[in-house]
């Protein structure tokens, strides 16, 4: 497939070109499936896992309720820390890992789990969810696109919600700190990160398989740190530290009663496409016959 592309950036021997008919940017030229399949199923490694879980599950009861006849998918699901916050509530829990490791983790916790990719998976297999959550994966596959349609269409019942989450990548501190700090683009990875997103180019793509964006949301700017003098970037110490001072000031606002002043502040982060992910609830609508 030949690409058409607004801009194209390039770091290294790493290329990422803003794709017109994709509408987000992504690696050029595109790994193969058969690197990919080598890479996540035997030498893949997770950086820092999501701190908003609790606020996830918050708002997907807000949305849902919290009745016990839920089911609930985790694309990418690892170890399990997301499903985990469900248990309780006696919702019946799957996830997708293709990581052989991480497979046998999920398994002890009594999860259903489905050691491949959503594309290469007889989804007929899988049913129909509540929920189905897409945590940090979509920047990983070689089809975003098809990932989405696969839930639309196969995966969620009406009315179903489908969550994801994206790094926040080309954001407005990310440029800053590279004009500033005269740093390359930093952000880059491959074969990893495929697919590069912002708020604008996730929210069209969702809304072009047919969901209904319901709520948007960010977490903690880290580039504020490098803005500010710690530069965290290719310093594995000092990227510890800042993060662990980013979880200090969550963990005292939510000790102090305001975790919801935390999440109004992420919520305005969002609008201004700022923060270190992109997080977005969406709808599958009814569809009148």
């Amino acid at each position: 497939m030949k690409h058409r592309y607004r801009e194209k950036h390039e770091v290294n021997d790493i290329k990422v070109i803003e794709c017109i008919d994709c509408g987000f940017k992504h690696l050029f030229p595109l790994p193969t499936q058969k690197r990919l399949d080598e890479f996540y199923k035997n030498h893949f490694q997770e950086s820092t896992p999501s701190p908003n879980l609790d606020d996830k599950k918050e708002t997907l009861l807000e949305i849902l309720g919290d009745s016990p006849d839920k089911r609930i998918l985790d694309v990418g699901a690892w170890n399990g820390e997301f499903l985990d916050k469900f248990e309780d509530l006696g919702w019946e829990r799957v996830g997708i890992e293709p990581n052989k490791k991480k497979k046998k983790i999920l398994e002890l916790k009594g999860v259903m789990v489905f050691e491949d990719f959503l594309e290469e998976i007889e989804v007929a297999l899988l049913g129909k969810f509540d929920v189905v959550n897409l945590s940090f994966v979509l920047e990983h596959t070689l089809m975003p696109k098809k990932n989405l349609e696969i839930v639309f269409n196969d995966l969620l019942k009406p009315n179903g919600i489908i969550c994801v989450e994206v790094p926040n990548e080309f954001n407005p501190l990310q440029m800053a700190i590279i004009k500033n700090k005269d740093i390359p683009i930093y952000w880059l990875y491959s074969p990893d990160h495929i697919n590069y997103f912002n708020f604008d180019s996730l929210e069209q793509l969702i809304q072009r398989i047919g969901f209904e964006v319901l709520h948007k949301e960010s977490d903690f700017p880290v580039e504020f740190f490098v803005l500010m003098g710690e530069n965290y970037i290719g310093n594995e110490k000092v990227g510890k530290r800042i993060h662990k001072k980013r979880c200090v000031l969550e963990e005292n606002l939510e000790s102090a009663g305001l975790n919801n002043l935390k999440r109004s502040i992420y919520k305005h982060f969002a609008s201004l496409n700022i923060g270190r992910s992109v997080l977005m609830y969406a709808r599958k609508p009814l569809i009148d016959i």
